[in-house]
């Protein structure tokens, strides 16, 4: 990435921060794991089971950082990397002998801003691709884009409809059946408001670096993106007031359109069987004629 600090847009930020409100409202490879070369390097020292429990550990510690708090204090990471790694171990029934070092801490704890890092990179091209921006126009060419779009005109017509948010939490987090909310499906159904919070900020932030009408790509500092992701995770909890059903069902929506479009085989357990009353009808009359004490029995 290149530029280290957020351009500065004067008026322009503020109403992109309305525009994002109207587009919220209107209608073993997961993110943070593609700087591959520094994870192999903080863990040369490692044995090889450590290495395959650590990474098990992170991507424990990542749906954390995914569906519960995208920008945990030091004692909360502490936390989470103690919870990761018990919940690894407790997988594994020969890993009860590796321990939990401070330096393997320190490792899942740097996960944390390279695991936002690593959406914002999938929504950066999601966000050009739905709008439409060219790497060569002028600043009123983005806004008209923008204004096409719905996204600047104020209207909140419905609830997140807009086809960028389901289409990002599915690129980023189900792309295909071996991503972190395919693995971690229990931890994304429904999609939590944590995470469409943050999808929401990325998608602004991507936005931002438009402003001029050159993309600038910006890194997803926590100096500046916590106070937007807050303000985005409040307004969503306040529009939700007294619709909780309605809401539910859309995010359990979501999650099955994304869950399908992974590929992923679907989880039969969470499926709930019926049977119609005429046929436990039938079965009940058969079973009267039954005692259920020979082998015999429903053989054939």
């Amino acid at each position: 990435m290149t530029g280290s600090t957020r351009p500065h847009t004067g008026r322009n930020n503020q109403s992109s921060k309305v525009s994002i409100l109207a587009l919220t409202f209107q209608s073993e490879s997961p993110p943070g794991h593609n700087d591959s070369t520094r994870f192999a390097a903080d863990t040369q020292s490692l044995q090889q089971p450590e290495t395959g429990l650590l990474l098990r550990a992170i991507n424990e510690f990542e749906w954390r950082i995914y569906t519960k708090n995208p920008f945990p204090d030091t004692e909360q990471q502490v936390q989470w990397a103690h919870e990761a790694w018990h919940a690894v171990i407790q997988a594994r029934r020969d890993a009860g002998g590796y321990q939990l070092t401070d330096r393997m801490i320190g490792i899942i704890k740097t996960r944390k801003s390279n695991a936002r890092n690593n959406v914002v990179t999938v929504v950066r091209t999601g966000v050009k691709t739905t709008y439409g921006f060219q790497d060569t126009q002028d600043k009123k060419s983005v806004q008209a884009r923008e204004n096409d779009d719905g996204t600047r005109s104020g209207e909140r017509s419905g609830y997140a409809e807009h086809k960028i948010i389901w289409k990002m939490i599915h690129e980023c987090f189900f792309h295909n059946a071996d991503e972190i909310g395919v693995q971690f499906h229990k931890h994304f159904d429904p999609i939590p408001e944590v995470t469409h919070a943050l999808i929401i900020a990325a998608i602004l932030h991507c936005i931002e670096e438009w402003s001029t009408g050159i993309q600038i790509p910006v890194h997803f500092r926590e100096s500046t993106t916590k106070a937007p992701y807050l303000g985005y995770l409040n307004a969503l909890k306040k529009w939700e007031k007294g619709i909780e059903p309605v809401v539910f069902n859309i995010r359990k929506k979501w999650y099955q359109r994304v869950y399908k479009l992974s590929g992923a085989v679907s989880d039969s357990s969470s499926v709930p069987i019926t049977i119609s009353d005429a046929a436990l009808e039938q079965a009940n009359e058969k079973l009267r004629t039954r005692s259920g004490d020979t082998d015999s029995e429903g053989e054939d």
